[in-house]
């Protein structure tokens, strides 16, 4: 059994056209799902049902399809309410109906996963995901965290339990039972993303991360203020134009990465959850490459 990108962006169509019947509503999701390039969480949910001895294609891949809807509601949420990737396609239409395609999205992704069981725990467990990534997003909208353990913490309910979904639901689906090693992993999975999300952040011009100082574990690593890069890098984040006419020399900010003590940061940091995700794999006998 495979499945692969284009698998996934089929399967997303077809369920807009089956249950969309406002054909202007239905043209915007279309467009939006094509704008998706990327669908790492479906990935990660086909992997574990595979890996769990899963073998009934149609369920794994109307689960994917259904994730990656609810994924992309939420990349469409995200975006409204940072203004970031003001060139996609959601960001260039009046934002109340790119705000009502996303609650489509939303709607009918959670419609989607439900639909594949019975299982009154499986769908306790979707919506229980569903509402920790939201209360994430509002602790980062906010800008609550001021410590890195809050920071963490936050990352873990806002990406991390949107990977917990992907393959905790996928593990019920293949074998009918709620697995607490592969929750606990696969938070961590998310908390990883999030982290080469929030550095990737760090020279994107399109994003609003430095424009509102967003309290990113990056951020509040900086602001620990450890040595003179430390202090350099955040003098630049307080002046926007500076920072945005550094950056543009990728070498030279690298540089001033590696002195502020960042990058082996992130490394160090994505390594030792790296570690502790195989520990727990082996442990279950579950040979998943990340």
């Amino acid at each position: 059994m495979c499945l692969d990108e284009m698998s996934i962006k089929k399967k997303m169509k077809e369920i807009v056209h089956e249950k969309i019947q406002n054909l202007d509503l239905k043209e915007y999701l279309i467009n939006f799902i094509d704008e998706k390039n990327h669908f790492s969480f479906g990935i990660l949910s086909f992997k574990h049902y595979v890996a769990l001895s899963g073998n009934r294609s149609s369920h794994i891949l109307t689960l994917a399809g259904g994730i990656e809807l609810l994924i992309l509601a939420f990349d469409i949420f995200d975006d409204l309410e940072d203004e970031d990737n003001i060139e996609i396609k959601w960001m260039k239409i009046d934002p109340s109906l790119a705000l009502n395609a996303a609650t489509t999205l939303y709607t009918l992704g959670l419609e989607t996963i439900c639909s594949i069981s019975n299982s009154a725990e499986f769908h306790r467990l979707t919506l229980k995901y569903a509402l920790n990534a939201m209360q994430g997003q509002h602790e980062d909208l906010r800008n609550s965290p001021e410590t890195e353990e809050e920071c963490i913490q936050m990352m873990k309910q806002k990406a991390g339990s949107l990977t917990a979904m992907s393959a905790v639901l996928a593990a019920m689906l293949a074998n009918g039972e709620f697995n607490q090693t592969i929750e606990d992993y696969a938070y961590k999975i998310g908390i990883i993303k999030q982290l080469e999300n929030d550095y990737y952040g760090l020279v994107n011009d399109q994003r609003s991360d430095i424009r509102k100082k967003r309290k990113t574990l990056i951020y509040l690593f900086l602001n620990r203020k450890f040595n003179e890069a430390s202090e350099k890098i955040l003098k630049l984040i307080n002046s926007h134009t500076s920072y945005h006419s550094f950056i543009s020399d990728s070498s030279k900010f690298d540089e001033l990465l590696f002195e502020a003590g960042l990058n082996q940061y992130v490394s160090m940091l994505i390594k030792l959850y790296e570690e502790e995700i195989t520990a727990s794999m082996n442990q279950l006998n579950i040979n998943i490459k990340l």
